[in-house]
């Protein structure tokens, strides 16, 4: 394959590959710095936020479950997050934040590699080309890159659970199980594809997740000591409850701004008086002003309409993990927790990586209208670099496309029998 760069001419495959690495790896290190300055700054960075509250909740045996506001976004992870973030806390900034963004570069570089592998054909020896690693990437990049930016956690979560579907594709349904059930543990959301695991009758990889169940709260209860484990538990429950009722409202008038692209967030700043949050005075979007008591009952309707549509795509009975269907299964399930989460900030958006995968190699076969399709996503997807553009929810309604386009490929190909 022969590509073009500026400022290089006409590359053959192997130059091109050195180029495209060389880039990649300086725009990495860029980023890194970026990340470390940010945390050491401690301004636009989870890091120190990351590392502030497990230093109070591992360390000085505080519950900020209660000392931290209810709205506060880490009030939403669970006790586990918490431990898993410990051992950075003794590090020096520079140093922990400089080890954080390397996690999350060899994750993000790991991701992009099992979610192209995972898409490709099973039965082809062949393997995919490095033009379908640096495609995925290309894609992503935006999204990738700023989570490493703000030190973010998405990234890692990202990665167990892409991690967890291979080794289930690769038939260590146990391990596969348990690396779902990390995920799960820093945050709730991968807990849907558990549900989708045991309806497909895949009982090892279950077993394996209650296993992870099991030790990972054994480690929280061995860290904390059993009381306090208890407390923070039953106090996170406490926070949980209400954000699950409250949905998006659970942070407030903050959790509908513009960087909120759930379905959620785009109905009530489309449908109720609030402002945007474009960081422009008096900016709104909405085009009636319902009541959020009414806001909130439709948008529960449409994500159960959503949910009831995806149960209908994927049907009953047990599919092959070796099958095409089954990775698009796992993406269409990937695609709906953005969508159905009452906050999924823009950065959450980097669980989409398996699902472009998905679709990227399904576009090399596909109709027309799937390609166009496709790149009507990714340009919807890229407008992320404009806060006023996210405040009409270009990148979910790019989300969606991608549901929709997995939907249809899923209901193309029959289930076949595992």
């Amino acid at each position: 394959m022969s590509l073009s760069l500026p400022g290089l001419g006409p590359l053959d495959g192997a130059r091109a590959r050195r180029a495209l690495t060389l880039l990649a790896i300086l725009v990495l290190l860029g980023v890194g710095a970026n990340a470390v300055r940010r945390a050491m700054k401690g301004k636009s960075s989870r890091y120190d936020e990351n590392v502030a509250f497990s230093q109070e909740l591992v360390y000085d045996g505080v519950n900020v479950y209660k000392t931290h506001p209810a709205q506060a976004t880490h009030t939403k992870y669970p006790p586990f997050y918490f431990v898993y973030v410990a051992p950075f806390v003794p590090l020096p900034t520079m140093l922990g934040a400089s080890l954080w963004f390397l996690l999350n570069a060899l994750m993000l570089i790991g991701t992009i590699v099992m979610s192209v592998r995972l898409a490709w054909p099973s039965n082809d020896a062949r393997g995919p080309p490095w033009t379908a690693f640096a495609c995925l990437a290309g894609v992503m990049a935006w999204i990738g890159l700023n989570n490493i930016s703000t030190s973010q956690v998405n990234i890692q979560i990202g990665f167990f659970v892409v991690l967890g579907l291979y080794l289930i594709r690769r038939g260590r349904d146990e391990s596969g199980g348990f690396v779902l059930m990390i995920a799960t543990m820093l945050k709730l959301t991968p807990a849907l594809l558990l549900v989708w695991l045991a309806v497909r009758g895949r009982w090892k990889a279950i077993r394996g997740a209650g296993i992870g169940f099991i030790t990972l709260w054994g480690l929280v209860t061995l860290v904390l000591g059993k009381e306090h484990a208890i407390e923070a538990t039953r106090s996170w429950v406490d926070v949980l409850v209400p954000f699950a009722q409250d949905g998006v409202l659970g942070e407030g008038l903050a959790g509908v701004r513009h960087t909120n692209q759930s379905l959620g967030a785009a109905f009530f700043r489309f449908f109720t008086d609030v402002p945007a949050g474009a960081h422009i005075e008096g900016f709104q979007v909405n085009v009636l002003s319902l009541s959020f008591e009414t806001a909130a009952t439709i948008v529960k309707v449409l994500n159960a309409a959503l949910l009831l549509a995806v149960v209908f795509v994927l049907g009953r009975g047990p599919v092959a993990p070796n099958s095409a269907r089954f990775v698009r299964e796992a993406a269409l399930l990937m695609v709906l927790t953005v969508v159905i989460s009452p906050i999924s900030w823009m950065n959450h958006h980097i669980a989409l990586i398996l699902p472009y995968a998905v679709l990227l190699q399904a576009a090399r076969t596909d109709d027309v209208r799937g390609h166009r399709a496709l790149r009507i996503a990714v340009l919807l997807m890229l407008t992320s670099v404009w806060i006023v553009l996210m405040a009409f929810s270009l990148p979910l309604a790019g989300a969606l496309i991608v549901g929709v386009l997995l939907a249809r490929l899923s209901k193309k190909e029959p289930a076949p029998a595992a």
